[in-house]
Order: structure tokens, then C-alpha cells, then sequence
């Protein structure tokens, strides 16, 4: 496995821990949530588990995944994060420091999850580099990912 998909297990798995520590106290009792919030966290948590689970195997359809998911992630807890310092800044008062460490954690797991995945030895690790002429462009027919084809120069090899 090379080091590109390492840094991006290690991230996703960072981020899915941060994720989880929200529910501690809950579990705990210390605190209430409304059951939708719980569910739709619960979710998230399965679906995060589930694309660190095929990662690590190398499965094209989690590398996509990863991608767009940790993408529109990212975008939505950066937002987030400015927002919590934009309020912080004008009423003076600093937010708790473990939540917002872990508001300011998660989308940088999530981008250097994006990052580490594009890179070439990704690529290949995900067998998304073409065997023949040796290009990373390729398209696929399908959402799964599970027939790729070259947009290389004149190759259009399928694998």
C-alpha cells in the first residue's frame, strides 16, 4: 500500500474518531440529543466506516466516493469553522476548546484526504492508471467504477 493511501486511512480514520468523540456524551448520559440528529450522525459514521473499509482495500468505488464525500464535507465544516470563529470574534466569548479543535480537525483530515488520493501511487494502488499506455486519464461507464476505460492518447484500453 503506498504512503499516499496510508496518509489518507490515517486522515479519514482521524476524522471518523473525531466524528464518533461527538457522541461520548451522550452515550454517557451527560447529554440529549433529538433522535433525527442521532440517526443522521449514526449514518454518517457507517457510511465513513464503510469508505475507510474499501479503501483499504482498494476498492475504485470508495476512491470516488472518498473524494466527492470528504470534497462537499470539507466545503460544508470549513464553512462551519469560520463561523464559529466569526461569532467567537464578536460576542468576545472563545468556544470550548475540544469542540472546536475537533470542528477545526475534521475538514483538515478531510482535505488531506483529497489530496493524498490524487496522487499518482493512488491512482495506481486503485488500479486507475492504464496497464497499456500508462495514462491516469480514464472515464468510466458507470458509478461503480467497475470497468475503466483510457482517454490516453489513441489507447482507449478497457480494464
Amino acid at each position: 500500500m503506498p504512503a499516499s493511501v496510508v496518509v489518507a486511512l490515517v486522515a479519514a480514520v482521524v476524522f471518523l474518531a473525531a466524528r464518533i468523540s461527538v457522541f461520548l456524551p451522550i452515550i454517557d448520559g451527560k447529554a440529549s440529543v433529538h433522535p433525527a440528529v442521532a440517526y443522521r450522525w449514526i449514518a454518517g459514521i457507517v457510511v465513513t466506516g464503510l469508505v475507510i473499509g474499501g479503501l483499504a482495500v482498494g476498492n475504485r468505488f470508495a476512491w470516488q466516493a472518498a473524494r466527492v464525500l470528504a470534497l462537499v464535507a470539507g466545503i460544508f465544516l470549513s464553512f462551519t469553522a469560520a463561523w464559529v470563529i466569526r461569532d467567537a470574534m464578536y460576542t468576545k466569548q472563545m468556544p470550548l476548546l475540544w469542540p472546536f479543535a475537533r470542528l477545526i480537525v475534521q475538514p483538515v483530515c478531510l482535505f488531506t484526504v483529497i489530496f493524498s488520493l490524487q496522487q499518482r501511487s493512488a491512482r495506481a494502488f486503485f488500479r486507475l492508471i492504464c496497464p497499456k499506455c500508462g495514462s491516469a486519464k480514464w472515464r468510466t461507464d458507470n458509478f461503480l467504477c467497475t470497468r475503466v476505460q483510457c482517454r490516453g492518447s489513441d489507447c482507449r484500453n478497457e480494464w
